[in-house]
């Protein structure tokens, strides 16, 4: 289960970070 909210954080943070910029 750790690997999905290590995949989910990861995909939030990228998404927060690539869309925005």
């Amino acid at each position: 289960m750790a690997n999905y909210q290590l995949t989910r954080g990861f995909l939030g943070f990228m998404t927060k970070t690539s869309p925005v910029h």
